[in-house]
């Protein structure tokens, strides 16, 4: 599933005077080696199944009026660089909890005793990072903390249904499939995620599920699920902080 592939907790910001973070995470700590981790993301940035994520991000990203966008999770960047050269007078920032060379962008951890500096946004996008985070609930607090009032926060995520039935068809030998990614610490859904990002105050605006489908026969109704969600939450129009 080329989801596994996807990118880890990241955290990537741009700064405006070229400050760099301490210190990245080191393979000891971690158990993972960026360089290799690295050359995954290339590979799977390169994947069909990415390209047509990025294609659905772009077009919702055309549609925001948007000022300072912030890619948490950035990897290596492509997200990044393709919003800023779209859009050159705007702010796009970027940071991995990794160093994965992504070009402006900060080395930080979003799940951090200590915050990461960020600015102020109006559109955030977690593409295949949310899964990633050692703590949902502390790194939503952070994000919704800069976001400007009536901004966008956009998710794109593997469908943890999806992954779900491709394991069991796994483990009995109907598929074989390679991936796995052992940095995921939880694959969230919809009605997760809805819970989570609503008790910082981002209500649900849009979902799609897309991409490749499993139809299945469940107590004779079909049931099709599909591999990816995009999902688009708002902050209140109010600021009441």
């Amino acid at each position: 599933m080329q989801s596994d592939s996807s990118p880890l907790v990241r955290a990537t910001v741009r700064t405006r005077a070229a400050r760099r973070p301490v210190r990245p995470p080191t393979v000891t700590e971690t158990g993972v080696d960026p360089v290799a981790y690295r050359a995954k993301l290339l590979r799977f940035n390169a994947s069909e199944n990415y390209q047509r994520d990025l294609a659905r991000l772009m077009a919702e990203i055309d549609r925001r009026a948007f000022t300072a966008m912030l890619d948490v999770g950035c990897g290596v960047g492509t997200l990044v660089e393709r919003v800023r050269a779209r859009y050159p007078a705007r702010t796009v920032e970027g940071f991995d909890r990794f160093d994965f060379g992504a070009e402006d962008c900060a080395v930080a951890d979003l799940c951090a005793a200590r915050a990461p500096r960020l600015g102020r946004y109006d559109l955030v996008t977690f593409v295949h990072s949310i899964n990633h985070l050692a703590d949902l609930d502390l790194a939503v607090s952070r994000i919704a903390a800069v976001l400007s009032p009536g901004a966008r926060l956009v998710v794109i995520n593997p469908n943890p249904a999806f992954v779900g039935v491709v394991r069991v068809l796994n483990e009995h030998g109907l598929l074989q499939t390679v991936g796995g990614d052992a940095t995921v610490v939880r694959y969230l859904g919809e009605a997760e995620l809805t819970r989570a990002l609503g008790a910082h105050g981002l209500t649900l605006q849009a979902s799609e599920a897309y991409g490749q489908t499993i139809t299945c026969e469940v107590h004779g109704r079909q049931v099709e699920v599909a591999e990816r969600l995009m999902m688009v939450f708002a902050k209140s129009e109010v600021d009441h902080g």
